[in-house]
């Protein structure tokens, strides 16, 4: 161990955080202590220990009464540590008492943990700990050290008389329980129990949860598909995709590499060029509507069920479940556009919007409004198809797309 000058002020050349801490006479006001937050004033001993800060060692500052408070005796965990006092001595036998000299700081939340800290074996430390220990204001002697009164009671004393520097090499070294800490206490599935004396396994066990599904309406957004239905439409975007991926330029790109660049050439090309592909996409529904016709689903397939209406019972109890799981605000709304309109607002542009749009119109909707709401964002699309319900299907400039969307969550592209 190299031997610093008692005028050492952090010169931060050759710092290694296997340094014994050292205690030196502040030059200045302007440290701070680590473990309790408070300044360390001109003149006052201090205790400095090497640690990191922005990858680089310098050293930390604690009062001396807070450097003692942080020291802790405790079983060791494991069998793999050095005392760093004989680095090349032997190691640390699991359970065996050892010595924790430790730089504990108060985290943003509120907790304090410890940033640095150095092992050794008690015998070995009792120089050490004198040096430390016979600062003034320090209060904590060798027998008062933290963590002496969760040792077994036949250790204690061994304990104590080695950090007070008395012969102990012919006694044996005692071995203890190491105690489990949070995290493999945490981590253990349920053998604790068995074994005995672990809180965590008394604490009850979280309830499984049900593999049955809530009654009502089936979770999804699509029932599922009938056997030997017929194969859905594809859109213009979709057939131009299928026949531009087989490019060359396509193949070293991932997935989603291809996906973005497609996207991208898509939205690049003229109405004149998308025409033979939304000509394509027409073909495609005309056929698909032939085969719709000709297909007859099994009886009792979801198809089947689907194809059927609704009875008056089954058309109250929707009702009456979508007003109970609507929330309060949807409620109120709802509660206010059943009153009468006045005839200012009968009038108002909101009612004429049952406007109809051809195939290749300019629009703006929302992606999903109908389940997002308002917070969804209105984006130019091109009307794709017009289907018999009154529907659309859309293509988004971004090259997405989407069936289906209702006349109300469409409107004219802003000019």
């Amino acid at each position: 161990q190299k031997e610093r000058p008692a005028d050492h002020r952090g010169d931060m050349s050759g710092l290694s955080q296997q340094d014994h801490p050292e205690v030196v006479v502040a030059t200045s006001g302007r440290s701070s202590c680590q473990t309790c937050g408070e300044s360390i004033g001109k003149g006052e001993n201090r205790v400095g220990m090497v640690g990191r800060s922005s990858g680089v060692s310098c050293m930390k500052w604690m009062h001396p009464q807070c450097f003692a408070l942080n020291m802790r005796i405790e079983y060791a965990p494991t069998g793999r540590a050095r005392c760093n006092a004989d680095r090349d001595g032997a190691l640390i036998g699991k359970g065996e008492p050892r010595l924790l000299m430790r730089m504990m700081k108060t985290s943003c939340g509120g907790e304090v943990v410890a940033k640095a800290q150095q092992i050794y074996k008690p015998a070995n430390a009792a120089a050490l700990l004198t040096r430390y220990l016979s600062v003034e204001g320090v209060s904590v002697t060798a027998a008062t050290i933290g963590g002496l009164d969760e040792l077994e009671a036949e250790h204690r004393q061994w304990a104590v008389d080695a950090l007070e520097g008395r012969d102990i090499s012919s006694r044996e070294v005692p071995v203890g329980t190491p105690a489990t800490k949070p995290r493999a206490a945490a981590a253990r599935s349920g053998g604790e129990a068995e074994a005995g004396g672990s809180e965590a396994a008394a604490l009850p066990k979280p309830a499984a949860k049900s593999a049955a599904k809530p009654e009502g309406k089936p979770a999804g957004k699509r029932a599922k598909k009938a056997a030997g239905a017929p194969k859905g439409v594809a859109s213009a975007y979709t057939l131009w995709c299928k026949e531009e991926r087989q490019a060359a330029e396509y193949a070293p790109l991932s997935f989603g590499e291809a996906g973005k660049a497609l996207g991208a050439k898509w939205r690049s090309l003229s109405d004149e060029a998308k025409a033979p592909w939304v000509e394509a996409s027409k073909r495609d529904r005309a056929r698909h509507a032939r085969e719709m016709e000709a297909f007859a689903p099994a009886p009792g397939s979801p198809s089947a069920e689907a194809a059927q209406p609704p009875t008056k019972k089954e058309e109250d109890d929707d009702d009456d479940d979508e007003e109970e799981d609507a929330p309060l605000s949807k409620r109120r709304r709802q509660g206010r556009a059943s009153q009468p309109a006045s005839p200012a607002s009968s009038a108002s542009p909101a009612a004429s919007a049952a406007a109809t749009y051809a195939e290749g119109d300019r629009v703006s909707s929302a992606p999903g409004r109908a389940m997002h709401g308002r917070q969804a964002k209105w984006l130019p699309a091109r009307i794709d198809a017009v289907n018999e319900d009154g529907t659309y299907d859309l293509v988004y400039e971004d090259g997405d797309e989407e069936d289906g969307v209702a006349a109300k969550f469409i409107r004219p592209a802003p000019k």
